[in-house]
């Protein structure tokens, strides 16, 4: 591979990891106002109505910073890909729970979530393909 190529391919990485931040800050903007109702509106009031979120979204940035970490350096990264997979997945229950019932609803609040999830698994192939064969 040439330093040209390097250098290309290190700016597309630098691309890509922007873009999967702006993604992952718009889904949790999408599922910030959710995530709080859910706790405000059963019997059981915490106090802390403002950090719901925190509990979705804290297991999911921890597990995708294990995920990048084991990308550079080829280690398996198997549960924290399902402790992304499950955060993901409740995050678009939740957010779909208080929806109204419609396809316009349901996509607005789970594509985002989807979306950041998705350009975050192809940063992942990025960075694994940049480091090329062992």
């Amino acid at each position: 591979m040439t330093t040209r190529q390097r250098t290309v391919g290190f700016l597309i990485a630098a691309v890509g990891t922007v873009v999967v931040a702006m993604a992952g800050v718009f889904g949790g903007v999408v599922a910030y106002d959710p995530l709080p109702e859910v706790v405000t509106a059963g019997p059981a009031r915490f106090g802390a109505d403002n950090w719901w979120p925190l509990v979705v979204y804290g297991p999911w940035m921890v597990a995708s910073l294990s995920i990048l970490r084991s990308a550079l350096y080829r280690d398996p990264a198997t549960h924290a890909w399902c402790v992304v997979l499950f955060s993901s997945a409740l995050a678009v229950a939740l957010c779909v729970a208080r929806e109204p019932k419609t396809l316009h609803g349901i996509c607005a609040v789970a594509l985002p979530v989807v979306v950041a999830l998705t350009v975050f698994q192809l940063l992942v192939r990025g960075i694994a393909r940049q480091q090329g064969p062992c």
